[in-house]
């Protein structure tokens, strides 16, 4: 004789399995709407763009470094990189450094535009 408890099983069974599904589904969603990107030109003292400048990104916590070589415009950009770890941001050519910047797993903002600059020998 069936009660129906068979049925209860089967329909608790598969209402954990939905959570569960929309748990892991919310998990991405809000991984990926964690991620920023950040963008900017590298200048020289006079703001004018420079080409060939090598931009690094790095993570404060795994040190891992990410870069970027410019072209003539001197612009950069590092799309997805995550929301909540911190990282340095600096530029080099030709043996000049542009002064480093923090980003803040703090800031809420998903886009940074950051221009930095190198003082170039006339």
């Amino acid at each position: 004789m069936n009660n129906g408890s068979g049925n209860r099983r089967t329909g608790f069974v598969r209402a954990a399995v939905v959570c569960v599904g929309m748990v892991a589904v919310c998990g991405v969603a809000q991984a990926q709407s964690a991620r920023k990107t950040v963008n900017g030109k590298v200048e020289d003292a006079a703001d004018h763009p420079l080409n060939g400048a090598v931009v690094y990104l790095q993570d404060t916590h795994t040190m891992d470094v990410r870069s970027y070589i410019t072209e003539a415009d001197g612009v950069y950009r590092f799309g997805g990189i995550a929301g909540d770890d911190d990282y340095k941001l600096w530029a080099e050519l030709q043996g000049k450094k542009s002064g480093a910047k923090t980003i803040s797993s703090y800031d809420p903002k998903k886009s940074l535009l950051i221009n930095l600059h190198i003082a170039m020998a006339k």
